[in-house]
Protein backbone atom coordinates (compact mmCIF):
# COMPACT_ATOMS: atom_id res chain seq x y z
CA UNK A 1 0.00 0.00 0.00
CA UNK A 2 2.73 2.35 0.80
CA UNK A 3 4.65 1.95 -2.43
CA UNK A 4 1.48 2.57 -4.70
CA UNK A 5 0.94 5.84 -2.22
CA UNK A 6 4.37 6.70 -3.05
CA UNK A 7 3.83 6.13 -6.84
CA UNK A 8 6.65 2.97 -6.83
CA UNK A 9 4.33 0.43 -8.10
CA UNK A 10 5.38 1.06 -11.85
CA UNK A 11 8.82 1.59 -13.59
CA UNK A 12 10.29 4.78 -13.71
CA UNK A 13 12.73 6.14 -16.61
CA UNK A 14 15.95 8.14 -15.88
CA UNK A 15 18.37 9.86 -18.06
CA UNK A 16 21.26 11.25 -16.49
CA UNK A 17 23.23 14.24 -18.10
CA UNK A 18 26.65 13.94 -17.08
CA UNK A 19 28.99 11.28 -17.80
CA UNK A 20 31.50 11.76 -15.53
CA UNK A 21 32.40 10.67 -11.86
CA UNK A 22 29.46 11.28 -10.20
CA UNK A 23 27.04 10.29 -13.11
CA UNK A 24 28.98 6.82 -13.55
CA UNK A 25 28.46 6.16 -9.97
CA UNK A 26 24.70 7.15 -10.45
CA UNK A 27 24.71 5.14 -13.40
CA UNK A 28 25.90 2.09 -11.30
CA UNK A 29 24.26 2.52 -8.32
CA UNK A 30 22.40 -0.89 -8.07
CA UNK A 31 19.89 0.27 -5.54
CA UNK A 32 17.98 2.60 -8.45
CA UNK A 33 16.90 -0.98 -9.97
CA UNK A 34 15.71 -2.26 -6.44
CA UNK A 35 13.80 0.85 -6.21
CA UNK A 36 12.26 0.76 -9.55
CA UNK A 37 14.13 3.14 -11.14
CA UNK A 38 15.85 2.10 -14.67
CA UNK A 39 18.56 3.87 -16.13
CA UNK A 40 18.23 3.94 -19.76
CA UNK A 41 20.23 6.61 -20.80
CA UNK A 42 23.34 8.92 -19.40
CA UNK A 43 24.63 11.91 -22.17
CA UNK A 44 27.57 13.53 -22.22
CA UNK A 45 29.00 16.53 -24.30
CA UNK A 46 32.70 15.34 -23.97
CA UNK A 47 33.66 13.70 -27.15
CA UNK A 48 36.37 11.21 -25.51
CA UNK A 49 33.14 9.81 -23.47
CA UNK A 50 30.35 9.59 -26.35
CA UNK A 51 30.15 6.15 -27.26
CA UNK A 52 31.69 4.38 -24.51
CA UNK A 53 30.24 2.29 -22.38
CA UNK A 54 29.40 2.08 -18.69
CA UNK A 55 27.21 -0.41 -17.13
CA UNK A 56 25.11 -1.43 -19.68
CA UNK A 57 24.77 2.10 -21.25
CA UNK A 58 26.32 4.31 -24.04
CA UNK A 59 27.25 7.24 -23.45
CA UNK A 60 25.40 9.53 -25.68
CA UNK A 61 25.63 13.16 -26.96
CA UNK A 62 24.23 15.90 -25.21
CA UNK A 63 21.99 16.85 -28.64
CA UNK A 64 20.27 14.00 -28.63
CA UNK A 65 18.70 14.17 -25.20
CA UNK A 66 15.14 15.81 -27.15
CA UNK A 67 14.81 12.39 -29.51
CA UNK A 68 16.42 9.80 -26.89
CA UNK A 69 14.50 11.43 -24.16
CA UNK A 70 11.23 10.87 -25.91
CA UNK A 71 12.10 7.73 -27.28
CA UNK A 72 12.73 5.79 -24.23
CA UNK A 73 9.87 7.05 -22.33
CA UNK A 74 11.72 9.22 -19.86
CA UNK A 75 10.38 10.15 -16.31
CA UNK A 76 13.04 11.63 -14.29
CA UNK A 77 16.33 13.35 -15.80
CA UNK A 78 19.39 13.65 -13.39
CA UNK A 79 21.95 16.59 -13.64
CA UNK A 80 25.41 15.67 -13.08
CA UNK A 81 27.24 18.40 -14.57
CA UNK A 82 29.19 21.51 -13.73
CA UNK A 83 27.07 24.14 -12.36
CA UNK A 84 27.23 26.38 -15.74
CA UNK A 85 25.59 23.69 -17.75
CA UNK A 86 22.92 22.55 -15.15
CA UNK A 87 20.41 25.28 -16.60
CA UNK A 88 20.49 24.22 -20.15
CA UNK A 89 20.25 20.51 -19.54
CA UNK A 90 17.16 21.49 -16.94
CA UNK A 91 15.62 23.41 -20.09
CA UNK A 92 16.62 20.25 -22.04
CA UNK A 93 14.98 18.03 -20.16
CA UNK A 94 11.45 20.03 -20.26
CA UNK A 95 11.61 20.77 -23.61
CA UNK A 96 11.81 16.68 -24.25
CA UNK A 97 9.22 16.38 -22.03
CA UNK A 98 10.79 15.02 -18.36
CA UNK A 99 8.36 16.85 -15.57
CA UNK A 100 10.93 15.48 -12.84
CA UNK A 101 14.35 16.59 -12.27
CA UNK A 102 17.18 15.51 -9.44
CA UNK A 103 19.83 18.27 -9.71
CA UNK A 104 23.63 17.58 -8.34
CA UNK A 105 24.60 20.70 -9.59
CA UNK A 106 24.88 23.65 -6.86
CA UNK A 107 22.70 26.26 -8.94
CA UNK A 108 19.11 26.73 -8.04
CA UNK A 109 17.35 25.55 -11.74
CA UNK A 110 14.23 28.33 -13.33
CA UNK A 111 11.16 25.76 -14.00
CA UNK A 112 8.07 25.93 -15.86
CA UNK A 113 5.28 25.63 -13.39
CA UNK A 114 4.29 22.19 -13.29
CA UNK A 115 7.93 20.84 -13.15
CA UNK A 116 9.51 19.24 -10.27
CA UNK A 117 13.01 20.20 -9.17
CA UNK A 118 14.88 18.05 -6.26
CA UNK A 119 18.46 20.08 -5.30
CA UNK A 120 20.81 17.85 -4.01
CA UNK A 121 23.92 20.23 -2.91
CA UNK A 122 26.73 18.11 -1.79
CA UNK A 123 28.39 20.93 0.01
CA UNK A 124 25.56 22.34 2.19
CA UNK A 125 25.19 18.46 3.21
CA UNK A 126 28.39 18.64 4.35
CA UNK A 127 28.03 21.71 5.84
CA UNK A 128 25.22 20.69 7.60
CA UNK A 129 27.40 17.32 9.25
CA UNK A 130 30.51 19.35 10.20
CA UNK A 131 27.84 21.72 12.30
CA UNK A 132 26.84 18.33 13.77
CA UNK A 133 30.81 17.35 14.26
CA UNK A 134 31.60 20.92 15.79
CA UNK A 135 28.73 20.08 18.62
CA UNK A 136 29.50 16.55 19.34
CA UNK A 137 32.85 18.71 20.24
CA UNK A 138 36.35 17.68 17.96
CA UNK A 139 37.07 15.34 15.69
CA UNK A 140 34.32 13.26 15.34
CA UNK A 141 35.93 10.19 15.80
CA UNK A 142 38.07 9.32 19.14
CA UNK A 143 40.78 6.35 18.99
CA UNK A 144 41.52 3.55 21.16
CA UNK A 145 44.71 1.53 20.20
CA UNK A 146 43.91 0.25 17.23
CA UNK A 147 40.22 1.16 16.62
CA UNK A 148 38.47 3.87 15.59
CA UNK A 149 34.96 4.65 16.83
CA UNK A 150 32.40 7.30 15.63
CA UNK A 151 31.22 9.15 18.33
CA UNK A 152 28.27 8.71 19.80
CA UNK A 153 27.92 5.89 17.46
CA UNK A 154 26.68 2.11 19.03
CA UNK A 155 27.31 1.43 22.59
CA UNK A 156 26.20 4.61 23.58
CA UNK A 157 29.53 5.98 23.29
CA UNK A 158 31.62 3.65 24.75
CA UNK A 159 33.75 0.92 23.05
CA UNK A 160 32.36 -2.68 24.13
CA UNK A 161 33.55 -3.90 27.17
CA UNK A 162 34.73 -0.48 28.28
CA UNK A 163 33.41 1.77 30.91
CA UNK A 164 35.04 5.25 29.74
CA UNK A 165 33.11 7.93 27.58
CA UNK A 166 34.48 8.64 23.65
CA UNK A 167 32.40 11.60 23.97
CA UNK A 168 32.64 14.29 26.34
CA UNK A 169 29.09 15.16 25.33
CA UNK A 170 27.86 12.24 25.79
CA UNK A 171 23.86 11.66 27.02
CA UNK A 172 23.88 9.99 30.76
CA UNK A 173 23.63 6.28 30.22
CA UNK A 174 19.82 5.49 31.49
CA UNK A 175 20.95 2.23 33.76
CA UNK A 176 23.73 3.76 35.75
CA UNK A 177 22.35 7.29 36.36
CA UNK A 178 24.37 8.67 34.14
CA UNK A 179 27.88 8.12 35.92
CA UNK A 180 28.66 5.36 33.38
CA UNK A 181 30.08 2.51 35.81
CA UNK A 182 28.25 -0.39 36.50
Amino acid sequence: VLRRELGLTREHRVAIAGAGNLGNALTMYPGFNESGFNVVALFDTDPTKIGTRIDSLTVEPYETIGTIVAARDVSIGVIATPVKAAQEVADRFVEAGVRSILNFAPAVLKRPAGVEVRRVDLSTELQILAYYEGRLGGSGVASLPGVLWPRQAAFNGRAPGRGRRLCRRDPPDRRTGGSGRR
